[in-house]
């Protein structure tokens, strides 16, 4: 399994946007072949997610895919820093 925790450094705005975009995202990458697991904690208002995919060809087919890249630029119009990414 592929474990991936990702913080993201959000500009207040950022901050009001994710919880919807969040969302959004979440309900996506669910329908997505090899897909196990995704969560989402805070870190003194720093969003963490955690995704959790079968294996890292399941993983690449999901970041290969347009709607990945359509998420991935709604929300970097809101970084403050870019994130930090992390495979467990």
């Amino acid at each position: 399994m592929i474990k991936l925790k990702v913080k993201y450094h959000l500009t207040p705005e950022g901050l009001l946007y994710f919880p919807a975009w969040y969302k959004a995202c979440q309900e996506e990458t669910s329908k997505q072949p090899g897909f196990v697991d995704m969560f989402m904690e805070s870190e003194s208002q720093i969003p963490i997610v955690h995704l959790h995919f079968q294996d890292e060809r399941t993983l690449s087919e999901w970041t290969d895919r347009e709607k990945h890249d359509e998420f991935v630029d709604q929300i970097q119009a809101h970084f403050s820093k870019p994130p930090e990414i992390y495979r467990l």
